[in-house]
């Protein structure tokens, strides 16, 4: 691998995450399989494309699965990236959208968990906002004696 893309050549300015000639470089250097610019582009943009992840999706593991994925698609798809179409920033962070969207839609199609593990339901730490318990024991118990007294008088 060609190590041309070293430090000093990276400029530290580029974490503006705005693109430079040196994010132009980088890719085309990904897409010639250089796991060294793949490196320093991931050092550039990882901590923001993470931020924009945990902002859409209020989850920490996840956030940092969609940051992995990004740059596994950069690595395979590099080839792919097209200067005249737009920024790397903006291509990468298309990704990461994509990607917390598609999250997004699996989160409301995937049943609720009852069960941490079989000794815990996370069921019975749920409340059911559609009950008011103490109202609920009081009618019950009303009725309950109500059908007592019912039954005293009819036998």
């Amino acid at each position: 691998m060609d190590n041309r893309y070293s430090d000093e050549h990276i400029s530290t300015a580029a974490t503006a995450y705005t693109d430079t000639p040196d994010d132009h470089v980088l890719i085309a250097a990904i897409a010639e399989g250089d796991s060294s610019a793949l490196e320093a582009l991931y050092d550039r943009y990882s901590s923001v494309v993470y931020r924009m992840a945990l902002r859409m999706l209020k989850n920490r593991e996840l956030a940092e699965e969609v940051v992995q994925e990004v740059f596994w698609r950069v690595w395979r798809r590099s080839a792919s990236f097209d200067n005249e179409r737009g920024r790397v920033a903006q291509w990468l962070f298309g990704i990461a959208h994509n990607l917390c969207i598609d999250e997004l839609r699996r989160m409301r199609a995937r049943p609720t968990q009852i069960y941490e593990d079989v000794d815990h339901p996370v069921i019975q730490q749920l409340a059911d906002e559609q009950i008011d318990v103490p109202e609920a024991a009081w009618v019950f118990e009303q009725q309950r004696r109500n059908r007592l007294v019912v039954a005293r008088f009819a036998g």
